[in-house]
């Protein structure tokens, strides 16, 4: 009898699902059935879906479930955990399964799933195979078109109709371990200077390898064309160079877009050539929220890549606003709670350049953002958005900031030229070292100038290694040198012209004849806005060029009619055959004062040299008609 019961217990155990023999435990949660036998499942390692809200699956059990990890549901459906309590568990649905199955009520998710059994963190491709691709969050090509279901079944890479990876690819983790993770010894000082051919942002906001940038605007500002512009900016110097380590490899991440705007991206890098050495990292609109939080994840996955093995990577986030409503809305359906979260800061912290030691890689942010517009008080989106962007601003190393004003008047790109400092107070009150050593008590700045020099450009002079560095690096950092001089002059011209046209208007409401010349102020004003309209592409020695001509108040000569002809004309006579019979002598003067800054760098006083005075008379003298009116 012994015998028959031991082998009766043996065949009810061979019918008992491994799951069930292996967590059976007194529960009140969940019962499975097993013919006649009943067996308590454990609700620690298997759960049950009982309902699924704006695509997040509420699941009864599974609290063995790890937060941020990715698991699979029985039927082959993914998804991110969101939060874990003592009942239960929130997922947040990323994909559906390969038979295009979704996720329903009853459906069950198993830790004795091979898929979960070590709770995985959500990994993506990375490498140069991904060069020249469109890739969803998992690194599978995007191929969709028009008309596509919800959200398509997961790519395999199997499949023979996504395209064979050529080069290495390697799988990496979306949430890296502190193992990977950039510790301030690791940071170097120098930092290269990069070139975007932007006249307003190379000498208001200039951009250094490893910078964290923000570019704040409303929709009309097109400020997706303005990161296209400056991606495409090196696609220039990347030709001209052989060595690997001097090109720039450019990540662009798109966060809820929609097919047309997808595809349109991909043309315009295709016919640049710029998608050479780029990677479009993409999310639909119509995809679920937890793909969408994890496409900037994927993103600063593949330029992390480029930084750890000693090149430099370029990413740009469009945009942050919409991942900062998903995070948002996704973690107020899970959580019950009206979250601020700071999504985008430990994106951000993972740009930087490494020194020497760790193979001098660089790893650059570019990040986009709605400006909120006053009839968004009352949405609660909105609301998010309003805390959202001072955490977004105090991450980065320089905001820029898009106006109507600059759009109103043609000026393209509409970077404003006049940031505002306190957009919650009526005023500010700046205290300046410069007043303290004159001995001013209070050491109130009467003359505020609103650009602040970019640290990486005063480290740039100071710890640059001569003897280590090479002839190209010395003479990239001699001209950076010049620059930094030559725009803190710009930026301070500019503010006092804007100082003057305001004092003198308010010297005119007050009915004071001090300052007659009102309208001269204000033209004045107006032409040094024009002259940073960009209408080209300006490389390092022309925007030199410009600079010197701003120093030495060209516009002050140029009348009003003819300052849209002035960038032009200067171009032709110092770098083409326009300077006539004198072209020769134009090009010599200039290559004579470009020389001098290549052979000292700072030690050479662009400022007070009497021969960039002499070039600037000698172009009026050569163009006279510029002086005179239409």
């Amino acid at each position: 009898s012994s015998s028959s019961s031991l082998t009766a217990d043996k065949t009810s155990d061979d019918h008992t699902s491994i799951t069930d023999r292996l967590t059976a435990s007194h529960s009140p949660s969940m019962t499975s059935f097993s013919g006649a036998h009943s067996t308590m499942v454990n609700p620690f390692r298997v759960g049950k879906v009982t309902e699924i809200v704006n695509s997040i699956a509420y699941v009864d059990g599974f609290t063995a479930a790890k937060p941020y990890s990715l698991v699979e549901f029985d039927n082959g459906v993914r998804g991110l955990v969101l939060c874990v309590d003592g009942t239960g568990c929130k997922i947040g649905i990323v994909d559906h399964a390969m038979s295009d199955a979704g996720v329903g009520k009853s459906d069950l998710v198993r830790l004795d799933k091979i898929e979960n059994y070590d709770m995985p963190s959500p990994s993506t491709v990375v490498g140069p195979g991904l060069l020249g691709r469109i890739v969803d969050v998992h690194g599978n090509d995007f191929t969709f078109e028009h008309n596509q279901p919800l959200s398509s079944p997961r790519a395999n890479f199997k499949d023979p109709t996504n395209a064979p990876y050529r080069l290495p690819v390697y799988k990496v983790n979306l949430f890296p371990n502190s193992k990977y993770v950039t510790k301030w010894n690791t940071y170097s000082r120098v930092r290269s200077r990069i070139h975007t051919g932007i006249k307003s942002i190379d000498t208001f906001y200039p951009f250094a390898r490893g910078l964290r940038t923000a570019i704040i605007g409303k929709n009309m500002h097109r400020k997706s064309e303005l990161a296209i512009d400056i991606l495409l900016s090196f696609v220039n110097e990347n030709a001209a160079t052989t060595n690997i380590k001097q090109r720039m490899f450019g990540v662009y991440v798109m966060i809820g877009k929609s097919v047309d705007e997808i595809w349109r991206l991909h043309n315009i890098l295709k016919e640049t050539g710029a998608l050479e050495y780029s990677t479009i990292v993409v999310s639909r609109a119509d995809d679920f929220m937890s793909k969408q939080l994890l496409t900037p994840y994927t993103g600063a996955a593949i330029a992390d890549f480029y930084k750890f093995y000693g090149l430099n990577s370029f990413i740009v986030y469009d945009d942050f606003t919409v991942h900062n409503r998903v995070c948002s809305k996704l973690y107020r359906e899970a959580k019950g709670l009206m979250t601020y979260g700071n999504w985008s800061g430990e994106l951000l912290e993972r740009a930087s350049q490494l020194n020497a030691r760790f193979g001098s890689g660089s790893h650059t942010a570019l990040c986009l953002a709605d400006r909120p517009t006053e009839d968004d008080e009352l949405n609660v989106e909105s609301e998010t958005f309003f805390n959202y962007l001072p955490h977004l601003v105090g991450h980065v190393d320089e905001h820029i900031m898009l106006s109507d004003d600059s759009l109103n008047k043609g000026l393209v790109p509409p970077i404003s030229l006049f940031p505002v400092f306190g957009g919650h107070v009526d005023e500010h009150i700046m205290l300046s070292d410069d007043s303290l050593n004159k001995g001013l008590v209070p050491p109130i700045s009467l003359f505020p100038v609103p650009f602040a020099t970019p640290k990486f450009m005063k480290y740039n002079t100071k710890f640059i290694d001569a003897k280590n560095s090479t002839r190209q690096q010395l003479v990239e950092n001699h001209y950076s040198q010049v620059l930094l001089t030559l725009s803190v002059n710009a930026k301070k011209m500019l503010f006092e012209l804007v100082e003057l046209e305001q004092a003198a208007r308010n010297q005119m409401e007050l009915d004071l004849d001090l300052e007659p010349d009102v309208e001269r102020i204000a033209s004045n004003v107006y032409k040094l806005q024009s002259l940073f309209c960009q209408k080209e592409e300006v490389n390092t020695q022309q925007l030199i060029l410009l600079l010197l001509c701003v120093h030495h108040r060209i516009i002050e000569y140029i009348h009003l009619d003819k300052i849209d002809q002035l960038e032009s004309r200067l171009y032709q006579c110092f770098f083409q055959d326009g300077g006539g019979a004198k072209a020769h002598e134009f090009q010599e003067k200039l290559n004579a004062i470009l020389q001098c800054i290549e052979q000292k760098g700072n030690e050479y006083d662009i400022i007070k040299d009497e021969q960039t005075l002499k070039l600037v008379h000698m172009f009026l003298d050569h163009n006279t008609d510029l002086c005179e009116p239409n």
